[in-house]
């Protein structure tokens, strides 16, 4: 009942493999010290992707069968978890960890420089009432949603667990990524764990990414991010609102652009989708679904007599077909076989020219001067010249510091069926300097 300790313990070079994180740990050493009834840790530390953990600090054993710890664990580039059905993550971190195994208290901050969240679906749903209206033969209107991903079994040591504010900030190269979306995220927040209760405080912001709106199980439309907010409200169920903005260009049947904006809010359980457009007047929601099925008012998708018809009806189901098989491509590409992009659009061309026009647009986080940067070239497939360094596009987005952003973008200035014309600039340059604030 009191037991008396004594001796060394030393380890080189060890190994440890943990299916339920997807990792293998390696290059662990450690040296540890027993006296009288305490274990003092003199060193240790693992090596997991790239990075090392170190571990310093005691563990009193006046109860051989609850130990009381008092650990510092600092992680540099750390290797978390890498299970791609759930989460991917690599951090840096100076915790502390306290208290009796049985209910031992975690604390402290950490950075989360990259990661993905393969998040189950947001959205799978009608944007509007379709039902028992003209477009009930195009689209599904049963409400989905996609089974949940599994969760990692849960040992005695992680149930008794607390987290008392831990403290964390996403980097520049954090994603959540689901068959609907691929979102950057950014932002700070707090974890606390109480029994089998998780709780999230705070912010993120939604920097980039795309949503993939699906009006049927045909029709796919990709819309580019612009901004958004995810809110967590601190609750043990983790609901969070939602306020994410995103856009997606049309060209109509009469060849004239359109912008329509889809802004998702709600909460997590209960989202919460609207569509607008630039068109004055107004459309309603109707008339702009119309537009991203048919890229025409319904009056017009419906209303074509003879020939003009059958070639429009065509036209239009074979541009839903290469938008499915587009998005498809893009989330096999990334999600499915971890191909090392962060962002990757394909946009179709126009069926009527051979899909000339078609842009394919890839995007990397990288650093410059050991800073953040975003790069994303695009370029355009054209019928005249395939592949043109005139039909390449490319941005850049370099964070000088947590408030200040600088982006700069290159643009071929001809579309492809003016790409033989003679003109004096063949690109557009533009840059914006950016500053950012907390509300």
């Amino acid at each position: 009942e009191q037991p008396e300790l004594g001796g060394q313990l030393v380890l080189t070079d060890g190994a440890a493999s943990i299916p339920a994180l997807g990792l293998r740990h390696r290059q662990a050493e450690a040296e540890l010290v027993l006296s009288g009834n305490t274990i003092r840790v003199n060193r240790a530390a693992v090596t997991s992707g790239s990075g090392t953990v170190t571990v310093t600090g005691s563990a009193a054993v006046t109860d051989l069968t609850d130990p009381t710890l008092d650990l510092r664990l600092q992680a540099r580039d750390f290797r978390l978890i890498d299970r791609r059905d759930l989460l991917t993550m690599t951090a840096s971190a100076d915790v502390t960890l306290r208290g009796p195994v049985s209910g031992a208290t975690l604390t402290g901050r950490g950075v989360a420089s990259r990661g993905d969240l393969f998040a189950t679906d947001l959205l799978e749903k009608q944007v509007v009432n379709l039902a028992d209206t003209m477009f009930a033969a195009y689209v599904d209107t049963t409400v989905l949603r996609a089974e949940g991903a599994g969760s990692l079994a849960a040992v005695p040591f992680v149930r008794a667990l607390q987290i008392d504010t831990l403290r964390f900030r996403l980097g520049s190269d954090v994603w959540m990524r689901s068959s609907e979306a691929d979102v950057q995220l950014a932002g700070d927040v707090s974890v606390i764990k109480r029994g089998d209760e998780y709780r999230l405080n705070g912010t993120l912001a939604a920097t980039r990414g795309l949503y993939r709106l699906q009006l049927g199980p045909a029709v796919k439309r990709d819309f580019i991010v612009t901004r958004g907010e995810i809110r967590f409200l601190g609750t043990p169920d983790l609901n969070a609102d939602l306020d994410i903005e995103t856009q997606h260009q049309i060209r109509s049947s009469r060849g004239t652009q359109m912008t329509v904006n889809a802004h998702l809010g709600g909460t997590v359980y209960q989202p919460r989708l609207t569509l607008s457009s630039d068109v004055q007047p107004p459309l309603s929601e109707t008339e702009i679904v119309s537009y991203l099925l048919f890229g025409a008012p319904s009056v017009q998708a419906f209303g074509e007599a003879g020939g003009n018809q059958g070639r429009f009806v065509f036209e239009q189901s074979v541009d839903r077909f290469a938008s499915v098989l587009a998005g498809e491509i893009e989330r096999s590409l990334i999600n499915g076989l971890g191909v090392p992009l962060d962002y990757l659009q394909i946009r179709p061309g126009e069926v009527s020219r051979g899909f000339s026009g078609t842009e394919i647009a890839f995007g990397k986080q990288l650093y410059l001067l050991g800073k953040p940067a975003f790069l994303v070239a695009s370029p355009r497939l054209c019928s005249e010249q395939l592949v043109s360094t005139r039909n390449v596009g490319a941005s850049l987005e370099f964070r000088v510091t947590r408030k200040w952003l600088i982006a700069a973008s290159v643009d071929p200035l001809r579309a492809c069926e003016a790409a033989t014309a003679q003109a004096l600039t063949r690109y557009q340059l533009g840059w914006d300097v950016f500053w950012e604030t907390s509300r």
